[in-house]
Parts: structure tokens; sequence; C-alpha cells
């Protein structure tokens, strides 16, 4: 039986659902989490939205509503300031959420083998020390040697 790999959950039948826990039991599902996946608790908001938002709103007339995508306000903002001035912004603005979204939460109590996370902050990993679950963190970043952590 083939599933695909991106379905609502909303969409899925009992064998389909089975399939998935049955997947979770054997080690054989992973979880891929975006950019979107933390969110503001305040306000709903994902993360790198309200941190466009922020750059945006230091770079003034430069930057319009519509262009609030971070990859294109990052790009203006190391140009006007600097990519060391960009990576101390983007460190203090994730420096400010230390509480991880209700969904990390539920996550870090979910038995997955592998969670392939895109987000630039450490609040999964946070989730899993506040349930009591154990993880391991890894990263990769081009050109640098690799670590592995392991968090009882």
């Amino acid at each position: 039986m083939s599933t695909p790999a991106f379905v609502h959950t909303t969409s899925l039948n009992p064998l389909q659902w089975e399939l998935i826990c049955w997947s979770l039991r054997e080690r054989q599902c992973i979880l891929v989490l975006g950019p979107k996946f933390h969110v503001n608790s305040t306000g709903g908001q994902p993360l790198r939205r309200l941190l466009a938002t922020q750059l945006a709103a230091e770079l003034g007339d430069a930057v319009t509503i519509e262009n609030y995508d971070l990859p294109y306000v990052s790009k203006l903002y190391e140009k006007a300031k600097g990519s060391l001035f960009l990576k101390s912004r983007v460190q203090q603005f994730y420096r400010r959420f230390d509480e991880p979204c209700p969904a990390a939460l539920s996550v870090a109590r979910l038995p997955f083998h592998l969670i392939i996370n895109s987000t630039p902050d450490h609040l999964l990993e946070e989730a899993y020390r506040q349930t009591g679950s154990a993880c391991q963190k890894g990263y990769y970043s081009f050109g640098k040697q690799q670590v592995a952590t392991t968090f009882d």
C-alpha cells in the first residue's frame, strides 16, 4: 500500500491511521518540521514572520509590507547593516522565545525515531526537556564539523 508523503490528517481513513501508528512503533516514520512549525503563543504568528517584520521595521522604508519574506528581508538587512549585525539580531530575536508552543510539547510526547527540524531555534529541544522525554540533537552546517549531543 502506498501512502502520500504529505496528507492532511483530517482526510486519513482508519487504515491509514493504523499504518501511521505501526510505522511509529516500528521506527519507520520520520517527522519533518518546517519553518512555520513554531508560532508565537500570544499572537499565533510563525516566528520567522515575526523576525522578518522586526528586521523590516529596522530597515524602515526600504521594505514594504508585501516583502516581509524572511530570506528577502534578511538579504536587504545584511546589505544595509552587515552579516555580523544580522546574525546578532537573529540570535537576540530567538533568545526571547524560550517556551515551546503546544504543538512542540505534543510532538515531544510522540515516539518519533527521527525528526528533521528546519527551524533555527531550540524550542523543540526545550519541549523534550519539559516533557521529560529523551532526545539527541545533531545539525548540519556547510563547512563545519557536525555535532551531536544527547539530552537526558
